[in-house]
């Protein structure tokens, strides 16, 4: 990700989101995880702070995928 709108275009550069999945049988494992580059050390300290919340709303989107999963 990347072209951020401000203020995070002052702070960050770009973000890698990566996605693993594992699994055996009819269980899928996922992990999300990003890799955040800051433009500068202020913006180093504020995706730091950021990052935690960041975490929280991903983690949420994650459980509420697997809450809407329907097999059929």
């Amino acid at each position: 990700m990347d072209s951020f709108s401000p203020p995070l275009s002052k702070l960050a550069d770009h973000f890698i989101e990566i996605w693993s999945f594992s699994g055996k049988g009819s269980n899928t494992q996922v992990v999300r995880s990003f890799e955040l580059y800051p433009k500068n050390a202020a913006g180093r300290i504020a995706l730091s702070m950021i990052s935690y919340f960041f975490q929280k709303a991903v983690q949420k989107h994650l459980v509420s995928m697997e809450e809407s999963f329907d097999p059929a």
